[in-house]
């Protein structure tokens, strides 16, 4: 098995996070799980994801010592070019598709909830281009989801937040009732596992202001520009930006896809994942991923679990993602 990754004089004059890698890889379990170790080995810091231009992001280097240096979040990545053929009886999809459509042409599309009920074992969900706002999708049998020809498809796990007020030096939205602290193997082990640097890093909670990443603080009394606070106890976000006349995302969604021991032969292709807590979930074999973008999503862009296997990851892009590109376990 071997990665493709970027030249070594490009790789010279980037810190290693956020990191973009391109891979093709056919692969067993084991050798995602040594992928997946390699990327942590890579050094990815998990706080990276709520970087900005002002924030410096502590590295470490050769000899035990440490450096900084400052990283420009990036705003979404452009997809890949895609043209894959569309077969006969293929439904499609949009983001303002209805749900009473039949969605069997390109020209009356129904949603994506309603395609993953109606289409058959086999069959191909075609998506149109621009910002799908869903969730926590489960594939009900083996399906082949993919992008329009020529045409951008993003699944984004957050959602628009207004009704700001001022608040001091800062902006609040009240009643916001989703969190994301941190759980399972990595809430046993925070002290092994978080820079005291960066007590937020084990946290999902993202909050984006005109696609761009604000950077997650410990306490309302750290609020400044570029950054966030999310209060659980009383169900309350500040930023210190404002919010005036510009679109501001909050993460809201755990899951962008999930495929199940059912699913086996499944595909997904030309499709970005985006403002998830884990943007696609493969437990299915012979699972194909191709011409994907994962892009800040808070812990893992594409993750395998038992029983996948025999899977392919090809021509994929993967960049600050908080904690791995991919993953398998």
């Amino acid at each position: 098995m071997k990665a493709l990754d970027e030249s070594s004089s490009h790789k010279k004059h980037l810190p290693r996070r956020p990191m973009v890698q391109r891979q093709a890889i056919r692969a067993s379990m084991g050798a995602l799980i040594t992928l997946a170790l390699l990327a942590l080995h890579a050094g990815a810091q998990p706080n990276a994801r709520r970087g900005n231009d002002a924030v410096a992001v502590i590295d470490e280097v050769a000899g035990g010592g440490k450096r900084s240096f400052p990283i420009a979040a990036p705003l979404l990545m452009p997809l890949r070019d895609t043209a894959y053929p569309i077969p006969t009886g293929a439904l499609f999809v949009s983001p303002d598709g209805k749900a009473n459509a039949p969605g069997t042409s390109i020209d009356a599309p129904t949603t994506v909830q309603n395609a993953l009920k109606r289409a058959p074992e086999g069959g191909t969900i075609v998506f149109r281009g621009g910002t799908y706002r869903v969730g926590d999708l489960n594939l009900p049998r083996r399906l082949t989801l993919q992008a329009a020809p020529g045409e951008k498809p993003w699944l984004k796990g957050s959602v628009e937040v207004a009704g700001w007020v001022r608040d001091g030096n800062a902006w609040r939205h009240n009643d916001w009732q989703i969190k994301f602290p941190p759980r399972g193997y990595i809430a046993t082990v925070l002290d092994k596992v978080t820079d005291p640097q960066y007590p937020m890093a084990p946290y999902g909670d993202m909050v984006f202001v005109n696609g761009r990443a604000l950077f997650q603080v410990a306490s309302r009394e750290q609020v400044g520009p570029g950054t966030f606070y999310v209060n659980y106890d009383t169900q309350q976000i500040t930023i210190g930006d404002d919010p005036t006349g510009k679109r501001v995302e909050a993460a809201a969604r755990e899951r962008g896809i999930e495929t199940g021991a059912a699913n086996e032969g499944s595909q997904v292709r030309g499709i970005g994942f985006t403002h998830y807590q884990l943007g696609l979930s493969v437990s299915s074999s012979k699972v194909i991923v191709e011409d994907c973008t994962f892009i800040w999503n808070a812990n893992n862009g594409l993750n395998f679990r038992a029983p996948s296997a025999d899977c392919i990851v090809r021509g994929n892009t993967f960049t600050a993602n908080g904690q791995l590109c991919m993953s398998a376990n």
